[in-house]
């Protein structure tokens, strides 16, 4: 009970520090860094929570992101789980302090349900709780909340999956099987990496438990002497004379062997014949033991309504990507090019978000215990072993250059759909999780040998909890990222005009949309002007194609703005006013923004709201 309340407290401090954003508040600001996901993840927050209230569009169909056409947004949203989970804190304080809460929570539950997982494997709290530490609140999750995504930061599924498959294979029954299987089932539901490598722990798991041999008995031959009997006189005959005399040709051994042995075998039962009778035990020792088999049918049950589960949850997502247009090539195109995966010394320094790696000391506590491997040592690098090299990508990269040899990610890039699953380095949470097992069982032998030794063995691991949490908090905490919604936003909310609102200068940098789609959640205007999600081509209606329309949306770019002739500016201005384009934005601290203004004033004239951040044009105004 001690060893949970202090569980409890480390896990509630080491979120406090490193997810909250300081004294800002919770309202006003976001725990994450420039230019990531932050804008997006807001936005789907707040998509979500008004389309589950039935006050936003489907989400199959979202005016907001295809204009002047609609777009599956399904295939756009890694997972829904966490913001349908946060709906009514969303609905009703806003997407910032669910994004926060959401941060705070990651952090707070995967050390906690790291620690209760270390536990189970090392028996002993301290050891747990200090590798706990460097796992939940370690590179990984840190570096998620600060790029704004929460899902991807609830490592706490893996650890959950884990626990739970272990304790079955321990332990088997028909609950824990059903139990284990929703627990594969959430972390897929929480984030599709996190499921694959839960049902990757699962299968190796299951694996192990069949190769896994008991270990046989040794029997040291014991000297029996010689010890003198007394002669007993022979007792009076009874009526129980019957059954002596009924075995009085009976030799000891079909005595001991009963009816039902085969007596062919025991002509060498004799005190002399030890050695046959050991040779036999071994061999009974390797046959599988009815448990073991129960354990290995319910965890191949488990793993099945674990893949029952996630192909329920991601089927829309791959039945969306197989029907919006221009998905498929474009999401091959991103996977090709971006593909971010470890390099072969990346679990040393990995390191992408923050300085600080808590990696390296997992790692140098876990390859200590090759020395004398303590007992269950040895799945866990072999595990973390399979998942280190699923985080190499489909190909290897050896200090920053391809070595041409294919990755086993290789082999999920030809499944259908598999191609989505292109960051390979976030596989690396099951890298993290099995050194981390590794690593408690090594600091649980270090910790007997020092009570060998005569030593605090109880302060001795305090310590270590201690030790563990200083590097833990040593790394950076989130940056205070205020989030304001433009002044624009709230005019164009009021203005009677309906329409589409073009955004200027068009972009395909991600991260510049993603702010405008935030904005887009106080008028819920349709959006028009650039990429507005990853791997999703922009594509616009033919009828808008106009020399005016071209020089909008090429405005301040490198070839530079045309010069259009009045009756051009016209015609595209009227192809525009009937294609329901009521304003253009030219957000001017953006490049090329003064471009964009010059001709937007010259089609449309003065601007009906200008400050220093933003001059809106009404397109019916103008020539």
């Amino acid at each position: 009970m001690r060893e949970t309340i202090a569980a409890f407290i480390i896990a509630g401090v080491l979120a406090a520090v490193l997810a909250l954003p300081g004294s800002a508040g919770l309202f006003g600001v976001a725990p994450a860094a420039p230019d990531t996901d932050v804008w997006n993840t807001l936005w789907i927050f707040h998509v979500v929570a008004d389309r589950f209230a039935g006050d936003g569009p489907p989400l199959s169909a979202n005016p907001i992101l295809g204009f002047p056409g609609t777009t599956n947004l399904w295939p756009h949203i890694g997972s829904i789980f966490v913001p349908l989970l946060l709906s009514p804190i969303t609905h009703f304080s806003g997407p910032t302090v669910a994004l926060n809460l959401a941060g705070l929570a990651a952090i707070f539950l995967s050390v906690f349900v790291a620690f209760r997982f270390f536990l189970t494997i090392c028996g002993d709290g301290a050891p747990a709780l200090a590798a706990a530490a460097l796992f939940g609140a370690g590179a990984f999750g840190v570096e998620e909340i600060h790029f704004g995504n929460p899902e991807l930061a609830a490592i706490f599924v893996v650890p959950l999956a884990a626990l739970s498959m272990v304790r079955l294979l321990d332990d088997p029954s028909t609950g824990r099987a059903y139990g284990a299987g929703a627990a594969l089932g959430l972390a897929t539901a929480v984030n599709p990496y996190h499921g694959v490598t839960a049902h990757a722990f699962a299968v190796l798991a299951v694996a192990y438990k069949y190769f896994e041999k008991p270990a046989s008995v040794e029997i040291e031959p014991v000297e029996i002497e010689p010890v003198e009997i007394e002669p007993v006189a022979e007792p009076e005959p009874s009526s129980e004379d019957e059954f002596v005399e009924s075995t009085e040709d009976a030799t000891v051994a079909e005595l001991l062997a009963g009816p039902d042995d085969d007596l062919d075998d025991l002509d060498e039962l004799n005190f002399g014949g030890g050695d046959d009778i050991l040779a036999r035990g071994d061999r009974a020792m390797e046959r599988m033991h009815p448990d073991d088999k129960l354990a290995l049918r319910l965890g191949w049950r488990a793993v099945s309504i674990g893949l029952g589960i996630s192909a329920m949850i991601l089927l829309p997502t791959l039945v969306g990507a197989l029907f919006s247009p221009g998905y498929g090539s474009a999401t091959k195109a991103g996977a090709d090019a971006a593909t971010a995966s470890w390099d072969l010394l990346e679990p040393i320094f990995f390191a992408r978000a923050y300085p600080a790696t808590l990696s390296l000391p997992l790692l140098v506590i876990a390859l200590a215990g090759l020395y004398k491997a303590p007992k269950g040592y040895r799945f866990w690098m072999l595990a973390a072993l399979a998942f280190y090299l699923l985080a190499l990508g489909p190909e290897v990269r050896a200090w920053g250059r391809a070595t041409g040899v294919p990755g086993p990610m290789a082999l999920l890039d030809a499944i259908p759909g598999g191609d989505r699953l292109r960051f390979a380095y976030r596989f690396g949470v099951g890298f993290h999780l099995t050194i981390g097992a590794a690593a408690a069982i090594t600091l649980r032998r270090l910790l007997e040998y020092a009570e060998r030794l005569n030593l605090p063995d109880l302060v001795f691991g305090r310590a270590l909890v201690l030790l563990a949490a200083v590097l833990c908090l040593a790394s950076l905490p989130t940056i205070p990222y205020p989030v304001r919604t433009a002044p624009v936003d709230y005019v164009l909310t009021d203005r009677p005009e309906k329409g589409a609102v073009m955004e200027l200068p068009a972009t395909d940098d991600f991260y510049l949309n993603s702010r405008r789609l935030f904005g887009h959640r106080i008028h819920h205007r349709p959006f028009l002007g650039g990429r507005p999600m990853p791997d999703l081509p922009q594509t616009y209606s033919p009828t808008l194609a106009s020399p005016l329309f071209d020089a909008l949306m090429a405005a301040g770019g490198p070839e530079g703005t045309p010069v259009l002739s009045d009756r051009q500016i016209e015609s595209g201005r009227l192809k525009m006013r009937r294609e329901h384009v009521a304003f253009v934005a030219v957000h001017r601290k953006w490049p090329g923004a003064e471009a964009a203004a010059q001709l937007a004033e010259r089609a449309f004239g003065e601007p009906v709201f200008d400050d220093d951040k933003t001059a809106l044009y009404f397109v019916g105004g103008g020539l």
